[in-house]
């Protein structure tokens, strides 16, 4: 799920009366739109699991008790900065027509992405190589994720995808193979679309799983703003908006997925749409 300030926020939705802003914090400075597209432009937004939410009365709005509200794009949450620019508190707010076009450019800015580095690689040490990465991407992953590191392991995945291509699955462990379409998966739309390719060629000669394919599918489609295929992609612990959803079985089977019902239990997401064959 690229990362930011904005959007990573905007999973996490409030469970109050939205109304106009009583509260502002001391010693901050809200960033501008302008502010905000220069961040999206540079990956600048920081790490969001750091940042302080607010409501609109100064109150601490707990991440964990926000997950029941599933109309996130109707609320939006302003940054303010530190005098060194660091976002570390944010007020959550429902959104204007201003916020959602302002956001649907942020949006636009983010799924193409900066420019990667790339780095050297060796070929003959590729399974250190890409163990090192895999265990940088997943690090505390589930407490908080760093768009700065995200950003680095991409470059140096698509380092090693230039000059390695995909390995053989006899080459690597299933965690070194899963640092690559991880890394991707966590990073621009723009960088995904272009390797997706070269990742499905893999899967069709056998050497990656046809389910992880499936997966970036969505990922693009939902990045689009486009009904998924298979899914596989929450938003807002919801189901993100599924084509044909009473064919979905029928076409997770096809890569090696199991039934929707049991991949939603995770989230307690309740799937009630009949299956056809």
């Amino acid at each position: 799920m690229k990362t930011h300030l904005l959007f990573s926020l905007s999973f996490i939705v409030l469970l109050f009366a939205c109304q106009e802003s009583e509260y502002v914090p001391e010693g901050l400075r809200k960033l501008t739109p302008e502010e905000m597209i220069t961040k999206a432009e540079q990956g600048d937004w920081g790490n969001a699991g750091e940042v302080v939410l607010k409501d609109e009365k100064g109150n601490v709005i707990p991440r964990d008790s926000l997950r029941k509200i599933t109309d996130f794009d109707a609320f939006w949450t302003d940054p303010y900065a530190d005098e060194d620019g660091k976002v570390v508190e944010a007020i959550m707010r429902q959104a204007t027509p201003a916020d959602k076009q302002l956001r649907d450019r942020i949006n636009r800015i983010m799924n193409q992405g900066p420019d990667v580095k790339m780095v050297e690689v060796d070929c003959a040490n590729k399974q250190d190589f890409l163990q090192a990465i895999y265990e940088s991407d997943q690090y505390k992953r589930t407490e908080r994720v760093d768009p700065k590191v995200d950003h680095e392991n991409l470059g140096k995945i698509v380092s090693f995808l230039e000059k390695c291509g995909v390995p053989k699955k006899a080459e690597v462990s299933e965690v070194q193979m899963a640092a690559i379409w991880a890394v991707l998966q966590h990073g621009s739309l723009r960088y995904r679309k272009q390797y997706l390719p070269m990742l499905t060629a893999a899967a069709k000669r056998g050497d990656m799983d046809k389910g992880v394919i499936g997966m970036m599918k969505d990922r693009n489609l939902m990045d689009e703003g486009k009904p998924q295929i298979y899914g596989t992609q929450i938003r807002g612990n919801q189901l993100y908006t599924l084509f044909n959803p009473e064919f979905v079985n029928k076409r997770r089977k096809e890569i090696g997925l199991g039934p929707i019902q049991e991949y939603l239990d995770r989230w307690n997401i309740v799937f009630e749409i009949p299956q056809k064959e």
